[in-house]
């Protein structure tokens, strides 16, 4: 079972309260996916059980978060991820990204002035991305990008 939440607004929550029961109760595999325009709606959306199954998140253009939805390192099948924003907080540093090991196309992470030392960077693992095809790297949020292959 596959839902998409398409242009959710404030009225988030209950759209959201309604639609989980079905995601618990569907069959193994299902998937939800929430895309929004509204920061405040982004930073609310955390992975629930039904939902560490997601496979595809499109976050292109949402450059203007503060940081990635707590928990998004628990989305383990997640083969798709546009940008990702290294935030400060735990559940929002770029440790989130070891175990996306699943990961193709290509992945934008900013805020790279974020990651407090070598340790945390490497935290990310990303050379076990293997099906990653290219990345961007930025160390402020504001579109200063080094775009590279990653060669393994």
């Amino acid at each position: 079972m596959f839902f998409v939440l398409d242009d959710v607004g404030d009225d988030f929550n209950d759209k959201w309260s309604k639609s989980k029961v079905l995601v618990k109760c569907g069959v193994k595999g299902s998937a939800v996916l929430a895309i929004t325009r509204i920061e405040m709606v982004a930073l609310k959306i955390e992975p629930s059980r039904g939902m560490k199954s997601l496979v595809y998140l499109r976050n292109e253009g949402c450059i203007s978060l503060p940081s990635m939805p707590a928990g998004l390192g628990q989305l383990t099948y997640l083969r798709r991820l546009d940008l990702f924003i290294v935030g400060k907080n735990e559940g929002h540093q770029i440790a989130e990204l070891e175990r996306l090991n699943y990961l193709g196309g290509g992945l934008i992470i900013s805020d790279l002035g974020n990651v407090k030392d070598l340790t945390d960077a490497k935290s990310a693992d990303l050379m076990r991305k293997t099906i990653l095809q290219s990345s961007t790297l930025s160390c402020h949020g504001n579109g200063d990008y080094l775009s590279g292959i990653l060669l393994t």
